[in-house]
């Protein structure tokens, strides 16, 4: 699928600076708790990036259907995980993360879910995790 609207790399518009620091507030206060710091984005398209700090691993990339957005995935060995895409008109998504815990008796549930995940976040081309 092509997009009309490409984001530059580096952001060279008043426009795609405004959605880079915006990109940049959400990383930065969802993890605000824990210090994390944030390279401002260069919305390199479907190219992800890795932060690993404080014991989460946080995996983010951009992407544009019919606007641009900001994947982001964490991990942490004492929470679950969380996928969240975020587009520069404000709107959070909340898409599926890997389960963690599961109901005795629901196995088959529980890992048909986590294959289901599976294949959207370790996809070749797109997956936010494809390179793990």
């Amino acid at each position: 699928m092509t997009n009309e609207y490409m984001l530059p790399k580096p952001v060279s518009t008043d426009e795609d600076y405004r959605i880079a620091c915006y990109f940049h507030d959400k990383l930065t206060e969802q993890f605000s708790h824990w210090k994390i710091k944030f390279d401002m984005p260069t919305f390199e398209l479907k190219q992800y990036t890795h932060v690993q700090s404080n014991g989460w691993n946080i995996y983010y990339q951009f992407g544009c259907d019919n606007e641009p957005y900001m994947e982001v995935y964490s991990t942490h060995r004492m929470a679950s995980d969380s996928y969240y895409r975020y587009y520069a008109d404000g709107t959070r998504l909340t898409l599926q993360a890997f389960g963690s815990t599961y109901i005795v008796g629901k196995e088959d549930e529980f890992h048909a879910y986590n294959d289901g995940v599976a294949k959207v976040v370790f996809d070749k081309e797109s997956g936010i995790l494809r390179g793990l």
